[in-house]
């Protein structure tokens, strides 16, 4: 199989897997959002937001390791790997002493901190650590292009964590406790199926590659860590500062939100590869020329999803406690838009090894947005982190292109990505002014998409291309 098909049915595979996992999550959702209070969703969610950023230490930036480990360690791959396991489950053993003898000396201040008890901070640790051997062996499948173990890994595991959740929840009094248990539990059993499968690994480590992966693994927690402090933090904050109530509502926005995410990662983790073969080989005009539709598929779409998003909102969560909030959707959606725009001048700091510069400005916008946190919800109440969050994701994508054009590394074209922006940033705000006019929403939402269609049609010829092989067939 050549690279482009190999490219092409890894791209098609993990976007089937990631429609048909998010389909089996929002399916079920309105389930979740019956049996759990709106107070017990927002504890379960901030839980989650700590085993998102806990993971990120615990797995020491290898999934950025693993995409140059894959060019430069060709040959030796199952030796690096075998290296870069040890150095995990060295690294967790020591945040794991660490963490439980603090837990003990304080007689419980590090779990009341997270607002868990003990039982669920050890839980909490495994489940972080679980998370992140998964997270790198995917992105091991990715490079090798194997989009079918990521399927089955990724739905054995979605399935299991519904249905252990779905049985746990009746048992307990504290719902929220089975919902976490549930979704711990699949990753709990993976990292001790990973931990036995490292131990029966033919290859030995080679301890000069702990070098290697240490110095461009630990220059990417700090962005990578920030990265997520910035999707993660609104909701934590939430829950702490305002009330587990105020903060089940945004999750579960912002849980409809992120189809947009996943849809992004999936677009992205098909670039990534295709973009560190093409700067390889020198074809960096190809590259540049690509970057605009990348831009462009995505923003058809946000518009898509902006234009069916309230209805969305109805379906999939069974109170109306948060249907009053729908209006809410519309600058999460920007800001993930804007978060996916700023994907290729990230990847392009990664592979030429200045994540030290990247994480700069994504440390910088992090901050920010605890900070403006902080003082919106004095004023405006919970629903501003959705604009401070807008805000200082902006100010992240503009630090990282500012970095790329610094160092000479616009292999994007700027002004066409900024147009795209510009347009579908109006086109968003205006299916938001329509909130309440179905109708008119759609057609916004449709007349937009029309339009770029026609773009496509236009720029590849297509209906010369259909022409000819009609004539070719009738002749």
């Amino acid at each position: 199989m050549d690279d482009k098909k190999a490219l092409l049915g890894s791209g098609a595979g993990y976007l089937i897997s990631t429609i048909l996992i998010k389909g089996i999550v929002f399916l079920t959702m309105p389930l979740f959002t019956k049996l759990l209070s709106v107070e017990d969703f927002g504890i379960y969610n901030a839980y989650m937001s700590y085993e998102a950023v806990i993971s990120i230490i615990m797995t020491m930036g290898t999934p950025v390791v693993i995409r140059s480990a894959w060019i430069e360690y060709t040959e030796r791959f199952g030796v690096f790997e075998k290296s870069m396991n040890m150095l995990l489950f060295l690294v967790f053993g020591g945040i794991l002493a660490a963490v439980m003898s603090a837990e003990f000396v304080s007689q419980g201040y590090v779990s009341k901190l997270l607002g868990l008890d003990t039982a669920l901070l050890v839980c909490l640790l495994f489940h972080s650590s679980g998370y992140g051997l998964v997270i790198t062996i995917t992105e091991k499948y990715r490079m090798e292009f194997k989009a079918l173990k990521v399927l089955v890994l990724s739905l054995a595991i979605t399935v299991s964590s519904i249905a252990a959740s779905l049985l746990l929840i009746h048992f307990k009094e504290e719902k929220y406790i089975g919902r976490i248990i549930g979704a711990a539990l699949p990753y709990l059993v993976f990292w001790g199926c990973y931990f036995l499968g490292y131990i029966f690994q033919r290859e030995k480590a080679d301890k000069k590659l702990y070098k290697y992966i240490l110095m461009l693994g630990i220059p990417a927690i700090p962005y990578i860590l920030c990265e997520n402090i910035m999707l993660q933090s609104d909701r934590v904050m939430i829950e702490r500062f305002i009330g587990a109530y105020d903060a089940g509502i945004y999750s579960a926005i912002s849980t409809m939100v992120s189809i947009l995410m996943v849809t992004g990662n999936a677009i992205e983790s098909v670039w990534a590869p295709w973009s560190y073969k093409i700067i390889n080989s020198g074809q960096t005009r190809k590259l540049k020329a690509a970057s605009t539709y990348y831009y462009l598929v995505y923003a058809c779409i946000s518009i898509g999803f902006g234009m069916i998003a309230p209805e969305m909102i109805r379906i999939f969560t069974s109170k109306e406690d948060y249907w009053g909030f729908s209006w809410l959707i519309y600058p999460m959606i920007l800001m993930q838009f804007i978060y996916f725009t700023n994907k290729v001048p990230a990847n392009l700091l990664l592979y030429y090894k200045k994540t030290k510069y990247s994480a700069y400005g994504i440390a910088f916008s992090a901050v920010l947005n605890v900070g403006l946190n902080y003082l919106a919800f004095k004023f405006f109440g919970f629903e501003a982190a959705a604009f401070t969050s807008l805000f200082c994701m902006a100010v992240h994508t503009a630090l990282q292109l500012i970095w790329c054009h610094n160092f000479k590394m616009n292999i994007y074209e700027a002004n066409k990505m900024l147009f795209i922006c510009l347009c579908t940033t109006v086109i968003i705000l205006t299916e938001f002014s329509f909130l309440r006019n179905v109708f008119a929403r759609y057609c916004v939402g449709g007349l937009a998409l029309c339009l770029i269609l026609a773009l496509f049609i236009r720029k590849f010829r297509l209906v010369d291309i259909i022409s000819k092989q009609r004539k070719n067939g009738g002749s």
